[in-house]
């Protein structure tokens, strides 16, 4: 089981979201990403990043951020 966690630069951390494979944890980290620096692309310094070796993503200014990360958790959840 994998869990995504996404949090802010401003201590903002959102709601996990667990999925069974890797995979589906993958892509809800480069949908959600993708969409995330949709609604700031009108900021002239948005910038993306995605790592997939770390299975992370990141969307950031100057003034904010945004990470996604996941984690397998299976062995910790028996």
């Amino acid at each position: 089981m994998w869990c995504v966690i996404e949090c802010g630069s401003e201590g903002e951390i959102f709601e996990p979201e667990f999925f069974k494979t890797k995979t589906e944890a993958i892509k809800y980290i480069m949908d959600d990403s993708e969409e995330c620096y949709a609604m700031y692309s009108d900021f002239p310094d948005v910038q993306t990043d995605y790592d997939d070796n770390e299975f992370e993503a990141q969307v950031w200014t100057d003034k904010f951020s945004f990470k996604w990360k996941a984690f397998d958790v299976s062995g910790k959840l028996m």
